[in-house]
């Protein structure tokens, strides 16, 4: 479309409210050849309805025994795969990459071995390159309870404790928070491909901020 015409009629209609010599007929043939119509200013105009305040994600309160969490939806409950899980979750891969897995496990009041033992064999599961796998550890407070928090990656080497078969599986991460709570230490492991792990890293960090004493 010439811009130039289109620039003459604009200004030709703004003439026509403020000036007797371009007449209405003018007005109305300039529209017509470019396919519109003049705004009628008392005409009722529609109206795009206001969207609805998204609601939040479905949160199912689990109690783990002692333990209080507030589960996001997009987490899938599974059967434990051994028994030594008190729960487990899988969050879904996509791009022919496979699910992240969330283990939970609680072995009872002074059980389950101290907690930067237990800190070390996550991060003795990991390899980077040869050389020691890329680890950050930090501590936090969550409902009164003392959490020790772990982020490991590099390749991650499946023992048959952790539900695999001694597989090394490149570029994944772990995702650890061992919370001490008044019942014992509850154990929560993530683990998975980065791309997976790095998508939902928000909801886990949630769900251990949600975590309480029963």
């Amino acid at each position: 479309m010439n811009m130039y015409k289109i620039y003459m009629l604009v200004v030709s209609v703004g003439l026509s409210c403020c000036s007797q010599n371009f007449t209405d007929s003018e007005v109305e043939g300039a529209l017509q050849e470019f396919n519109m119509t003049a705004f009628d200013p008392n005409a009722v105009v529609e109206t795009t309805p206001e969207l609805p305040i998204p609601e939040s994600g479905i949160i199912t309160e689990i109690d783990l025994g002692g333990v209080i969490g507030s589960v996001p939806e997009e987490w899938h409950a599974v059967t434990p795969s051994n028994s030594m899980r008190v729960a487990e979750y899988h969050l879904q891969g996509f791009g022919g990459e496979p699910d992240g897995i969330i283990a939970v496990f609680y072995f009872g009041p002074g059980q389950g071995g101290g907690t930067q033992a237990n800190i070390n064999r996550w991060i003795g599961q990991f390899q980077s390159e040869n050389r020691p796998p890329i680890s950050r550890q930090w501590n936090q407070r969550v409902s009164g309870m003392n959490v020790e928090r772990v982020e490991i990656s590099g390749t991650y080497n499946v023992g048959t404790m952790s539900g695999g078969n001694g597989e090394s599986l490149e570029n994944y991460l772990l995702y650890g928070a061992i919370v001490e709570s008044p019942y014992g230490s509850f154990f929560f492991k993530l683990t998975g491909p980065e791309i997976v792990l790095k998508k939902n890293k928000a909801s886990f960090e949630r769900y251990i901020s949600s975590l309480r004493p029963k």
